[in-house]
């Protein structure tokens, strides 16, 4: 067990704070908000975008005890007391119309994540998986099962956050973005993962996140950059950050912090570059537990 040498702790969401289901357990909620009462500053770091990371802040308390929120993989970085924002490079048309054309020859549906919007391109070949993929939600709903790691852009979660606008042609594309997401079954997608790294090379980081789905962003931005404006904010070392994580997008956050968690259900690239691995998984409150053992060192 590590000491409790730090001041700072930090938490991706998906995969590591949330369940599969896309909740904070109250558990995680009740550890989270004790450690911000004895003066610990929370920081969730995410590739997710700014409308939902304001609901899970409101929840965990974060604007009353001063955390912050980095959110689109490090491009925006949010101090809630004050309302500060940084800001890092966007990914611009140009390149978000290649993708465009990426997607329509390798037949993967295309998410442009805007600062307060969503735009989804989905070609036409991928018609009859969206059609599948909804009758398997309905009848999980029906029968009352526990939520899958579909394929395609899950509109029941995120349409709940923030407005979706779905695009039929490059045309409607002319615009600039923070983050990118690629979506289609893990089988096509690590098909064509090395291909899309290979053609934007030069100017986008893309990561597998989950099986179903693809983060791309610009390649200046990362975690990392966005905990080094924090820690510069606050006067504190990134030696005095823990933080947790458990996919692709997490491996320079867990590299260059002082204690690095990787979750017992993450990646095993992000294993491999973590000082430590919960004893539980998200869905076990791997985070919370983790925690506790050291709040009481």
């Amino acid at each position: 067990m590590p000491s409790n040498h730090f001041s700072v702790i930090v938490c991706d969401l998906d995969g590591t704070l949330l369940t599969d289901t896309k909740e904070l357990t109250q558990a995680t909620i009740d550890t989270l908000i004790k450690a911000q009462k004895q003066g610990y500053t929370l920081v969730l770091a995410t590739g997710r975008g700014n409308v939902i990371m304001d609901h899970f802040a409101k929840i965990l308390r974060m604007d009353e005890y001063g955390g912050y929120v980095i959110s689109f993989n490090g491009q925006r970085v949010l101090e809630l007391k004050s309302g500060k924002v940084h800001q890092q490079a966007l990914i611009q048309a140009k390149t978000i119309q290649a993708m465009y054309d990426f997607v329509n020859d390798h037949d993967i549906q295309l998410i442009v994540e805007a600062v307060d919007h969503y735009l989804i391109y989905t070609p036409k070949a991928l018609r009859w998986l969206q059609y599948k993929v909804n009758v398997r939600k309905w009848l999980d709903r029906l029968l009352r099962k526990p939520l899958r790691l579909y394929p395609l852009f899950n509109q029941e979660v995120i349409s709940q956050m923030a407005p979706i606008v779905h695009v039929q042609s490059v045309d409607e594309l002319n615009v600039s973005a923070p983050k990118l997401g690629l979506s289609q079954t893990a089988l096509v997608l690590r098909q064509h993962l090395p291909h899309a790294q290979e053609t934007f090379k030069d100017e986008l980081s893309i990561m597998e996140v989950a099986p179903t789905w693809i983060d791309v962003a610009p390649r200046s931005v990362s975690k990392h950059k966005g905990l080094a404006w924090v820690s510069k904010r606050l006067n504190v070392p990134l030696s005095e950050f823990i933080a947790f994580g458990d996919s692709e997008n997490d491996i320079d956050m867990l590299q260059h912090v002082g204690t690095s968690y990787a979750m017992k259900n993450a990646m095993a690239a992000a294993k491999d570059v973590a000082d430590y691995i919960t004893s539980h998984t998200n869905n076990e409150n791997g985070v919370s537990i983790e925690l506790e053992k050291l709040l009481k060192v």
